[in-house]
């Protein structure tokens, strides 16, 4: 049968676009030249290198970040106060970082707050000591016991004074007489005069104008054994209530004796603000 023009027309288009596909790959590889691919796979190879060596100095960051600087803390309570350069190096501190800390120290802090704006102090470092520190009395509570007797100064220890001795004070009349001993009875001695405030309707105005004839000894106060004392006794002291005392009791009961006072910080009735005011009247000796 005889093939029409327009087939022949469209077998020869076939056949060239046939070619055409065939002959592709060769027409471009003749169109690129070979240093530019020889450029792309060096660029290739370079970026590979470098990817590597990012790669290796990560590591070696994460392997750097894991290296957790450690501290040790003594023993025992300590006053802040009274450390020397090589206490805190002895914790772990570096030598810049312990002068800082001696030199503001050595004007004298009060309290944890005042230890934790230190810049230098690391945070973890104050969080393994901060129950573990402990500051002395008041300077107001520091009295020149000598001077005052010379110049003929009515001056009463408020952990040995009568009812009848605290009535020369002036400010203090039988009632508060009465009160006031029998607070500190309750307690087991003062510790500061501002303790005073907590005695039943004292108020400041009256706490300053007496306060300048008392002063505390401290080494007077009674101190309750936590690992003999029973709940009966325990939950009447000023600063506990039943649940409280309970919880203390419960947890030696359940764990054992308690190796340190902070101990009692584990019953969750028993925050730090309500240790710090029944520390100095407890002990495990």
């Amino acid at each position: 049968m005889a093939i029409s023009r327009r087939n022949r027309r469209g077998i020869t288009w076939l056949i060239v676009l046939v070619l055409l596909i065939s002959l592709a790959p060769r027409l471009l590889s003749a169109l690129i030249p070979d240093d530019q691919l020889k450029f792309s796979f060096e660029e290739i190879k370079k970026r590979e290198a470098q990817l590597v060596v990012q790669n290796s100095r990560s590591k070696q960051s994460n392997k750097n970040d894991k290296k957790v600087k450690t501290y040790r803390i003594p023993e025992s309570k300590f006053d802040p106060n009274g450390l020397l350069k090589q206490d805190w190096i002895d914790m772990g501190l570096s030598e810049k970082q312990a002068d800082v800390i001696v030199k503001f120290t050595s004007h004298g802090i009060s309290s944890n707050e005042d230890l934790k704006r230190i810049f230098v102090l690391p945070e973890k470092l104050f969080e393994l000591i901060k129950d573990s520190t402990y500051y002395p009395a008041k300077q107001s509570d520091k009295v020149d016991v000598k001077q005052l007797k010379e110049n003929k100064t009515i001056l009463i220890e408020l952990n040995s004074g009568t009812s009848e001795s605290l009535q020369e004070v002036p400010g203090i009349g039988p009632y508060f007489g009465n009160k006031i001993v029998a607070y500190r009875n309750a307690l087991g001695g003062f510790v500061s005069k501002e303790q005073l405030l907590e005695v039943y309707k004292m108020d400041s105005e009256k706490f300053d104008q007496m306060s300048p004839y008392l002063y505390v000894d401290a080494k007077l106060v009674s101190r309750i054994h936590i690992n003999e004392v029973e709940l009966d006794e325990l939950k009447k002291h000023p600063y506990l209530n039943y649940k409280q005392a309970n919880s203390i009791i419960n947890y030696r009961t359940q764990h054992g004796p308690f190796q340190k006072v902070q101990d009692i910080m584990n019953s969750k009735l028993i925050d730090r603000e309500l240790f710090e005011k029944l520390e100095p009247y407890l002990t495990t000796d």
